[in-house]
């Protein structure tokens, strides 16, 4: 593991470019606590896709093509904690280069509607301060990686079944 923190273990025949992003997004999995670079709000990282595959509108709304890398990087699907223009609660699909990794312990959630659905999908474990995927997350990133769903599919899919 301190092999990948460090950004080796890959095989020496990967491009520089491609190791870097690797390496950038090796932090960024379900549960971390991450902050918007650019609007501010606090969130929890739930699933990911290797590139933006929003609609043109959504991507022309929220200006992707206008970001560095625009859609040549991974996006988050986060669930907002909390944060100005932000409801808690809130899906947001944010790009890497806008996701900030917190390193303190997220704030409480508000909201009994809120607590309830990330009981769903997360563990708190308080000893690491971390919030752990469940087995009902595991079971819907294992199906998105099998069957290249799109992770907000095989999400709600999940917990219609589950309700």
């Amino acid at each position: 593991m301190s092999s990948w923190r460090q950004g080796g273990g890959l095989p020496s025949d990967v491009p520089l470019e491609q190791q870097a992003r690797l390496a950038a997004g090796r932090c960024l999995v379900p549960g971390v606590h991450i902050r918007h670079a650019k609007y501010g709000y606090s969130a929890l990282v739930v699933g990911a896709e290797p590139r933006c595959n929003a609609p043109p509108e959504w991507k022309e709304t929220m200006g992707v093509s206008k970001l560095p890398r625009a859609t040549n990087q991974a996006f988050y699907h986060c669930i907002v904690l909390q944060g100005e223009g932000r409801q808690p609660g809130q899906f947001t699909f944010v790009a890497e280069e806008n996701c900030e990794v917190v390193e303190e312990e997220p704030s409480p959630v508000e909201g009994s509607m809120l607590r309830a659905f990330l009981e769903k999908i997360f563990v708190w474990e308080g000893a690491t301060s971390d919030y752990l995927p469940t087995a009902l997350l595991e079971s819907i990133l294992r199906e998105q990686l099998f069957t290249g769903e799109l992770f907000m599919n095989v999400l709600s899919m999940a917990l219609e079944e589950d309700l």
